[in-house]
């Protein structure tokens, strides 16, 4: 499953051929790396360090795409974009930095990266998060999900173990029962993410998959000394046994994303909720994600859910991080999404050659 070197050319891109070292240092001149997130990332800086070293010597699990476009006047733009197989199938991409107003090099990567993802035979999705305060970011990957996918808002907030590990069994979840997921659960749970997500959604993170720890790519994972895992929690109603909500619980390297997106809580809830039924249907979800803590290296967990349950996290102990946003798009619309992407570049103010 190695990429050729073909696919990569036409953009102007190299992959996984800069270091890692040369990498994080272009993060923090280009302002990537802030203050507060190098706080963040300090604790386990040589964890996160170790995590790209090893992930990086195959594109099989990660792919750093990198481009440097030269003006007509000798300056120089440097663009780069990270990747990573987070289901077998389904590809996280984050990490899209420039220097400068690298318009063009942004552009050869974005492209290098959906042509590497359309010849992995084994693909079905690439997933985009971004912050939707970041302008250009938000104005180019949403405009494509809503154009070939999809677009999510999520709020993300920040819970420690000692916040998880309180949550009481005796919480008011009455009329809900609350069980890790069974093969019986898959068709049901398939049904309520595309009901109140989107097929897409349930498509990139393989909702449905008889796999659902996901050993087969925690065997590629292991191959680099590297794991990946999950565990997925379902609650039901008491009354008539439909999904109230599920919970994802994620684990992987450390720092694969900045914002330790690969060890994360994913909660997933109806559409259109009732906020109190709501703080319920996260307590419980919470207390049956309890007991799996111990498998996460990292003091404070992320937990991903409707910006409108924010404050029913906040009464299970989390606070908030930031808003964050998901575009997916799934392989049949590749193709023709790369060329949607590249007039979004096109349009946009070129490189300053002054």
């Amino acid at each position: 499953m190695k990429l050729n070197n073909s696919m990569h050319e036409s953009a102007n891109c190299s992959v996984n051929e800069i270091s890692v070292d040369e990498l994080f240092s272009f993060y923090e001149e280009s302002g990537f790396l802030y203050d507060a997130k190098k706080r963040r990332l300090k604790r386990h800086f040589s964890e996160v360090n170790s995590t790209w070293q090893k992930s990086i010597q195959t594109q099989d699990i990660h792919r750093v795409f990198w481009s440097t476009v030269t003006a007509a006047n000798g300056n120089e733009t440097n663009a780069t974009l990270s990747t990573w197989r987070t289901t077998f199938g389904g590809w996280h991409t984050q990490h899209m930095v420039s220097s400068g107003r690298g318009v063009t090099a942004l552009s050869n990567v974005c492209q290098a990266m959906v042509n590497s993802v359309i010849k992995d035979p084994d693909a079905h999705s690439i997933q985009f998060w971004f912050r939707s305060e970041n302008r250009f970011a938000n104005r180019i990957l949403r405009d494509w999900g809503n154009e070939f996918g999809w677009v999510g808002d999520f709020a993300i907030m920040e819970m420690s173990g000692s916040a998880l590990d309180s949550i009481s069994d005796a919480e008011n979840v009455s009329h809900m029962i609350g069980q890790k997921v069974t093969d019986e659960d898959l068709a049901d749970i398939r049904s309520f993410v595309i009901e109140n997500y989107s097929e897409e959604f349930a498509t990139a993170n393989e909702i449905d998959n008889a796999d659902k720890e996901l050993q087969s790519l925690n065997t590629l994972y292991s191959n680099l000394g590297l794991s990946r895992s999950r565990e997925t929690f379902v609650v039901r109603s008491e009354s008539d046994n439909s999904i109230e909500g599920i919970l994802v619980f994620n684990w992987g390297p450390i720092g694969l994303s900045f914002s330790f997106l690969e060890n994360r809580i994913d909660i997933l809830t109806p559409q259109d909720i009732d906020l109190e039924k709501g703080d319920r249907i996260v307590m419980a979800l919470l207390r049956l994600a309890k007991d799996s803590y111990g498998g996460s290296p990292l003091e404070t967990i992320p937990v991903v859910l409707r910006p409108c349950l924010r404050s029913a996290a906040e009464d299970a102990g989390a606070t908030f991080l930031r808003n964050y946003s998901q575009t997916i798009i799934c392989y049949e619309n590749l193709l023709p999404g790369i060329e949607f992407l590249a007039e979004q570049f096109a349009g946009s103010p070129e490189p300053n050659d002054k």
